[in-house]
């Protein structure tokens, strides 16, 4: 669900969903409700090829979010010294954010580019599991209420408005198992779909 204001603001609620790791050793179940306040500023030039007329040449924002998830943990299979069984039961995070963008339009014979910067800050208020991978080649699953951070930059190269080329940068840790990211790089296609309803 969502609330769009005829300010700068928008609320968010997904009602319910899951959490997995990629081999389902743990498993939540969720909501997420947050806000969301949005700048942004557009550069406006003369249009060469239009005497007279304007364009806008990029634009840039800056989205700041604060909100919540609870749930529960569903299925923590993870061996940690201090693991209760069958799941570790009810928790709840404090997640503030900020995503930064910036688009410049019909550069390079491209439609467009894009490049998005973006936070998230997932603040436990009780043990969740941890797994440490850093300088070990066997990852140390531990429970903890340590933030959890993760960061992600993307670069988006739209050869129309509905198909472009993706790269991408993540550092970090998502739930549930919050095994943390070193710096990892793809790259891929994006395929955009946009559709627009006029209120009756």
């Amino acid at each position: 669900m969502q609330h769009v204001s005829k300010s700068n603001y928008t609320v968010q609620f997904p009602t319910i969903g899951m959490e997995l790791d990629k081999k389902g050793n743990a498993i939540n179940v969720v909501s997420a409700p947050s806000i969301t306040y949005g700048l942004g500023h557009a550069f406006v030039t003369l249009d060469a090829k239009n005497p007279g007329a304007k364009k806008v040449s990029a634009s840039v924002g800056l989205d700041l979010s604060g909100g919540f998830e609870f749930g529960s943990n569903l299925k923590n299979d993870y061996a940690v010294a201090n693991k209760t069984i069958g799941g570790q039961g009810w928790f709840l995070r404090g997640v503030p954010s900020a995503t930064a963008y910036l688009i410049i339009p019909k550069v390079l014979r491209l439609n467009k580019i894009s490049v998005t910067s973006s936070y998230v800050a997932r603040i436990p208020t009780t043990d969740e599991v941890f797994i440490e991978t850093r300088q070990t080649k066997n990852p140390i699953p531990e429970l903890s209420d340590k933030t959890r951070n993760y960061v992600q930059n993307a670069v988006n190269f739209m050869i129309t408005d509905y198909f472009g080329i993706q790269i991408k940068h993540q550092y970090g840790s998502l739930p549930p198992a919050f095994n943390l990211v070193q710096n990892s790089g793809s790259i891929g296609l994006v395929f955009a779909l946009k559709e627009t309803r006029i209120p009756q």
